[in-house]
């Protein structure tokens, strides 16, 4: 041991088996006399100064804490792979750690950057990949959480338990997707205040049009909201079929329309009702239409005030109108011109319209084919332009072995001047040529044989005429 007056702030050292000992700070001072670094003697800490002798490193050996920069200098800390050489630029490090931008970058110098995070077990649970730009949260047994708070340390971002939470802590949450000129298409926004909580989802705008699709688990458009305002639903030509379905809360299905064509209103404890309004003036709309399941009943028409009158037009194939029933006029008006029942025939392929026809001794019927034959029931309907405009005992799906008897009105009849000239209101029997009408002259024979009036005289030969049914 020995004392050496020439090394400030120690009073002795000492070689212990090639170890230094020293019993005090050491301190290395540069040429110009400045302490540059220093390792107390006392806490075992290590400093360095500047030129100016202000502190900016420090390693303290109690805490285990490391003090970069800092008194006017900025701290940065540089991580160099073996190959590189350290004393070049802070970019060619792999690691760098920033003091004065507060930054830390990893990687670089032909290096992806990666940083791994591990839980008290040492097992990874956040992972930044710098080579694909993607953080990993969670795994090895730990769900994966993310969130952004506010100053107040109150979440209202997250992501967590494949969840994505957007809003709270006083904010309302949005979610905006904008294209590349940056305008906003798709916003769905949640906003509280008056006079009430709103959920919106805006598809569209900024010159964009707006459109929804819904697509089967192959890829297949089967509903969409179209630009055009329409809601489409199903597939053309193959299932599925589009369907809107209404519930009630505690009622089940309340109203449906699907895309075979039909609608359905009303089931299980639900009576259907379809009610059709028209406005008025100064007034709620009233309703003019009521279909209802639980009466069974149809009402056309009605109403307070400004009523309307009930009106049902019944038309054929080519748009003309068969069946009116008026509510005003209280009528029913069926353009076509007679009141006709259907009765069996044996062959009907020998029943043309305009046939006089008899009945049988087994209930049907044939043409007739004897002069005043008194068991004439009248003429088959349909010949000309005159239709029947009621037929009663219609029986579907039976046309080859029934046909329609005009029993009133008008009719157009085949009938015969071969005898005699028929005359406007002479009345009409059977003749001898097969269902074949004639005028009545034997005022005798005539009662019980008559089946109706010419309304249009016949000169000569065998012709259509119109008749007006009046049997007698």
């Amino acid at each position: 041991m020995s004392d050496n007056p020439n090394i400030p702030g120690s009073t002795n050292f000492e070689l212990i088996n090639k170890d230094l000992e020293i019993r005090g700070d050491l301190v290395i001072k540069a040429q110009n006399g400045k302490v540059r670094t220093r390792l107390d003697r006392e806490s075992g800490d290590i400093f360095v100064f500047n030129d100016e002798g202000d502190q900016i490193f420090r390693l303290e050996a109690e805490g285990g804490n490391l003090r970069v920069g800092g008194n006017g200098g900025d701290g940065d800390i540089l991580v160099f792979q073996s190959s590189a050489d350290n004393s070049g630029l802070a970019r060619f490090a792999v690691g760098h750690l920033d003091g004065n931008r507060g930054v830390l970058t990893i990687g670089g110098d032909t290096t992806n950057g990666k940083l791994v995070a591990r839980d008290a077990h040492g097992r990874q649970t956040v992972f930044l990949d710098a080579s694909h730009g993607q953080v990993i949260a969670g795994g090895n047994g730990v769900n994966g959480r993310m969130f952004v708070q506010d100053g107040n340390e109150r979440p209202f971002f997250g992501v967590e338990d494949g969840s994505l939470g957007i809003g709270g802590a006083d904010t309302d949450g949005q979610i905006n997707l904008r294209m590349s000129d940056g305008s906003t298409t798709i916003r769905l926004k949640a906003q509280g205040g008056d006079p009430g909580p709103v959920a919106t989802l805006d598809v569209g705008g900024n010159g964009a049009s707006g459109a929804v699709r819904i697509l089967s688990k192959d890829g297949k458009d089967i509903g969409h909201l179209s630009p055009s305002g329409a809601l489409v639903l199903g597939v053309v030509g193959s299932a599925p079929i589009g369907k809107i379905i209404l519930q009630g809360g505690t009622t089940g299905l309340g109203f449906q329309v699907d895309g075979s064509g039909k609608i359905e209103a009303g089931g299980l404890s639900t009576s259907g009702q379809l009610r059709l309004k028209a406005p008025i003036q100064n007034g709620p709309p009233n309703e003019v239409i009521v279909l209802d399941a639980n009466s069974g009943s149809m009402r056309i028409g009605g109403g307070i005030g400004q009523g309307r009158a009930g009106r049902i037009d019944v038309r054929d194939a080519f748009d003309n109108t068969n069946i009116v029933i008026d509510g005003e006029a209280g009528d029913i008006r069926l353009p076509n011109a007679d009141l006709a029942e259907e009765f069996s025939a044996q062959n009907v392929k020998v029943l043309p319209p305009g046939t006089i026809v008899v009945a049988t001794p087994s209930g049907s019927i044939e043409p007739s084919e004897i002069e005043y034959d008194p068991r004439v029931i009248g003429v088959i309907a349909g010949a000309g332009e005159l239709r029947p405009g009621v037929v009663l005992g219609h029986r579907p799906g039976m046309d080859q072995t029934r046909a329609p008897v005009a029993m009133a009105g008008t009719v157009f009849v085949r009938a015969s001047a071969e005898q005699d000239s028929i005359e406007v209101g002479d009345p009409l029997t059977t003749s001898s040529s097969l269902g074949v009408a004639m005028v009545a002259r034997d005022a005798k024979r005539a009662p019980g044989a008559v089946v109706g009036k010419a309304l249009k005289r016949l000169s000569k030969g065998v012709a259509l005429i119109p008749m007006l049914v009046a049997q007698r």
